[in-house]
């Protein structure tokens, strides 16, 4: 039997600038494998309050998301609003919850995560 071929290593997201104070990280190709291996896109809008982040992708991306917050301003992350429970767009939010990061859901999101026993569940719904 022959072995299984592992897919190739995702190309990492950009950060696209959409205007002067809203971004994008995206994934590169626009591919299936790609949300299967870095979640699916983030919206970064910069204000003069500090930031809110508009999905977390994986956990495991938290620190290239953050990364890129880094590049475009020193402004706090204020808040994380999750669009939905899928963990290629809430997986990380227990990673910015623990930064102090206050994390917005629909109260259905909220409570899916729950009942899925998923960590970072907003405190706002």
């Amino acid at each position: 039997m022959a072995a299984q071929q592992q897919a190739p290593a995702a190309a990492p997201p950009r950060l696209v600038k959409v205007s002067d104070d809203l971004y994008v990280i995206q994934n590169a190709n626009h591919t299936v494998a790609e949300i299967g291996q870095n979640g699916g896109n983030v919206a970064v809008i910069v204000t003069s309050e500090g930031v809110v982040v508009v999905d977390s992708k994986f956990a495991r991306m938290h620190d290239d998301i953050l990364a890129k917050v880094r590049s475009v301003t020193d402004r706090p992350i204020r808040y994380l609003i999750l669009t939905h429970n899928h963990g290629d767009h809430a997986d990380g939010a227990a990673r910015f919850q623990a930064e102090g990061v206050s994390v917005i859901s629909s109260i259905a999101s909220r409570d899916h995560m729950a009942r899925a026993g998923m960590a970072g569940r907003a405190q706002i719904a």
